[in-house]
């Protein structure tokens, strides 16, 4: 019986976090990785996977989110749907596929007993408390996470796509060097939060100090510090990561 799963539903704009689970499949024995596929057939194949997770277990989340639920899988075509003839369309369905929910308040008590990171946008919100309230025994949850360029134009900020780049880099660095940290030297919840606290604010002095020839250094640092601000803990935090 697995001791981590990783959920990842198939997104092409979260395709990046794939280091993430490449790291913790390489560093932590009794970890395994749930690749949600655009099908309604691997959605339920992935709660079955949920159901079957250990009662100590912890489910770490990578994808979309919003305050009140978690996005699900999202065929690669299907922004451009409308460029392709229906009989194409037909033909193959899982490139069109999209799951709007995957996880909101009509199904979260799936997640009963278990220990969980939500990797996702604004998952420090509703979503959160939705799943204490369910008997989620601790929960991680972030808040913002812009990761392109369209995501900084809603917050009225101009960025190239290095920036972009760099903060997606920066995120995959933090998040998974604090995680495989963690699971090896057997961190709380809050630990986990420390650590990644530590290795943000390491990088903000690196960028506003020494990165001077950057010209969006500052912005970067903001990212930054506002990951490590938003990143909350629910529930029990003095429960342990991984057993």
């Amino acid at each position: 019986m697995s001791k981590i799963l990783i959920i990842h539903p198939q997104d092409r704009t979260t395709d990046f976090l794939k280091r993430i689970k490449t790291a913790v499949i390489n560093n932590i024995e009794g970890a395994q990785i749930f690749n949600v596929h655009p099908t309604a057939k691997s959605k339920v194949e992935a709660f079955q996977a949920i159901q079957s997770l250990s009662s100590d277990g912890l489910l770490l989340f990578l994808g979309h989110g919003r305050s009140d639920m978690l996005y699900g899988s999202k065929g690669r075509y299907y922004d451009t749907l409308d460029t392709f003839s229906n009989d194409f369309r037909s033909e193959h369905p899982e490139l069109f596929y999209y799951d709007r929910v995957f996880l909101d308040e009509n199904n979260i008590t799936i997640l009963k007993g278990k220990k969980v990171i939500c990797l996702a946008c604004n998952s420090n919100d509703k979503i959160a408390k939705l799943a204490l309230e369910n008997g989620v025994a601790a929960f991680i949850g972030y808040g913002d996470i812009p990761t392109s360029q369209h995501e900084f134009e809603r917050s009225h900020q101009l960025v190239s796509s290095q920036v972009v780049a760099i903060v997606k880099g920066e995120l995959n660095n933090i998040v998974r060097s604090s995680l495989v940290y963690s699971f090896k030297n057997g961190m709380t919840f809050n630990g986990f939060k420390d650590i990644l606290d530590y290795k943000c604010n390491q990088a903000i002095v690196r960028y506003v100090r020494d990165a001077k020839e950057l010209r969006h250094r500052r912005l970067i640092a903001d990212f930054l510090y506002f990951l490590k601000r938003e990143c909350k803990v629910f529930g029990d935090g003095d429960l342990k990561l991984f057993l």
